[in-house]
């Protein structure tokens, strides 16, 4: 940042600004804390998008439902067009520039940022309404819809304002307020669409949208005005100069984005063109329930553990030791994870699908196991972002990475059919986790310590016991599958203290 733009910093709240008190660094009760709370308010999350959809099912039917989903894909394919990855790449600059501890350089970054993020807001606000006339014909075949898009343009904005302060509030590690806007925001939103869905019907989907994203932003936004950090006002000209690196990281990710729906497209059709639209729906129900199981995980990864890792670039000891707490914290919370559904698969697809879907089980189980892999996979691509390093996030995770995935699945299912993408989905993580980790012992200098590859070791022989004892009986499972809950828990306690930390007395 420009020393003329860091002079004039000031606080958006008319009293003296100070920065807010640090939070926690990396040690391992820290990181099991803000895994606990950002977990919390994401079980409530996930509560809410449940309590949501059934609403949209009892009070609009399957039309319904297919509508919400159609305007919802609309809507992320145009904020993440319109705010060219900035949330992400923001995420980082601030969360360096508040490990500076220099008030004039945190509020120059969040001054670049803030005008960059109403620019973004209003690209996609501009975006949706001008493209609001094909986005219908293109989507339901007529001109019927183009006043819903013009309005969920409005959508768009506030989905992307949202997402702002919570950028904010993950660059700055502000863990309680993030995890209270996530919980109120989410709550407010549920309670706001229920009036649209029955006094509107169908018209009332898009309402929902807008309403519920406007009260999330609302709510987020106070949560930051709370904090008082300080921030630089400046021109847009300014901003777009100054904001380079936001930017630039930024476009990376976009394109890093774009890879992951395109080849995701291309298994598809692929699975299509060599069996039928029903296996794509089978691989589909069974890729959802894998990344659903991790969802809380790969959140706390983005929400924490990211920024907090940013900061630390310049410090490699602290950098080195994060870095390996949270991979075995990552082993730890998924282990268990991964037990229950291998032992329980044929149950877990009778509660999230329906029998119809029993086919997908032995896959299910496959890329259950694939998650010990998939969570060192997340790790080290936020180890590779935390530094910046563009061409390596885009060659190594968004191209060789899913590329690999997408070769591995499609050629597995052409030999072995669904079975088949199950195991490659196994051989692709376990392949591309070696290979980011090994990106980062060579580029950052990064060891993995002894710890990691011990849990690690034992995680791995107590998944393949757990599938080798279910394999025998259902009551060997259970046992196997137990002894893992209970290992996992053991170590929580032993290396992360985590009855301390739940206020729980030996």
């Amino acid at each position: 940042m420009n020393d003329e733009y860091m002079e004039k910093a000031h606080s958006e709240q008319p009293t003296t600004s100070s920065l807010p008190p640090q939070v926690p660094g990396s040690g391992k009760g820290d990181i099991l804390k803000t895994n606990l709370i950002f977990g919390s308010a994401q079980v409530v999350q996930m509560v809410v998008t449940i309590v949501r959809a059934k609403l949209i099912a009892v009070f609009l039917s399957s039309t319904g439902m297919g509508l919400n989903a159609m305007l919802q894909s609309v809507l992320l394919t145009v904020n993440n067009v319109s705010s060219c990855g900035i949330m992400q790449s923001g995420v980082r600059e601030i969360a360096r520039a508040r490990g500076q501890a220099d008030e004039a350089l945190l509020a120059g970054t969040l001054g670049v940022f803030r005008r960059l993020l109403v620019l973004a807001g209003m690209a996609g606000l501009l975006l949706c309404g001008l493209l609001a006339y094909p986005l219908s014909l293109f989507s339901f075949g007529d001109a019927a819809y183009v006043g819903t898009f013009v309005l969920l343009g409005l959508g768009v904005m506030f989905y992307t304002l949202m997402h702002g302060e919570m950028t904010v509030l993950q660059g700055t590690r502000s863990v309680v307020p993030l995890a209270k806007g996530t919980i109120v925001g989410a709550t407010a939103g549920l309670l706001a669409c229920i009036p649209c869905y029955c006094l509107l019907g169908n018209a009332g989907v898009v309402w929902a949208i807008v309403i519920g994203y406007l009260l999330n932003w609302v709510v987020y936004r106070r949560q930051v005005r709370l904090r008082r950090f300080p921030v630089c006002r400046m021109t847009i000209k300014a901003a777009l100069v100054q904001g380079r690196p936001i930017l630039l990281l930024g476009a990376v990710l976009m394109v890093g984005t774009f890879l992951v729906s395109f080849f995701t497209y291309l298994t598809n059709v692929c699975l299509r063109m060599l069996g039928s639209l029903d296996d794509v729906g089978f691989y589909q129900g069974a890729a959802s329930i894998t990344t659903q199981s991790i969802l809380v995980v790969t959140s706390v990864l983005a929400s924490d553990f990211f920024p907090q890792l940013a900061a630390l670039t310049d410090r490699p000891a602290e950098h080195n030791g994060l870095v390996n707490n949270q991979l075995e914290l990552v082993v730890l919370v998924v282990t268990p994870i991964a037990a229950v559904v291998i032992c329980f698969a044929d149950w877990v697809v009778r509660l999230l699908l329906t029998t119809e879907f029993l086919v997908i089980s032995p896959m299910l189980q496959a890329m259950a196991f694939a998650l010990l892999f998939r969570g060192v996979w997340v790790t080290m691509s936020y180890v590779i972002l935390a530094h910046g390093d563009r061409r390596a996030y885009l060659l190594f995770d968004g191209l060789v990475g899913n590329g690999l995935n997408f070769a591995l699945n499609v050629l597995a299912y052409a030999w072995f059919g669904l079975t088949g993408i199950g195991v490659a989905f196994v051989v692709s993580s376990v392949l591309v986790s070696l290979l980011l980790s090994g990106v980062a012992v060579r580029s950052y200098g990064f060891r993995v310590s002894r710890g990691v590859w011990a849990i690690g070791g034992v995680a791995v022989g107590l998944l393949l016991a757990t599938y080798a004892a279910q394999a025998a009986g259902r009551g060997w499972g259970i046992v196997v599958c137990a002894l893992t809950v209970g290992w996992t828990l053991v170590l929580l306690e032993k290396r992360f203290g985590l009855l301390k930390l739940l206020h729980i007395k030996h």
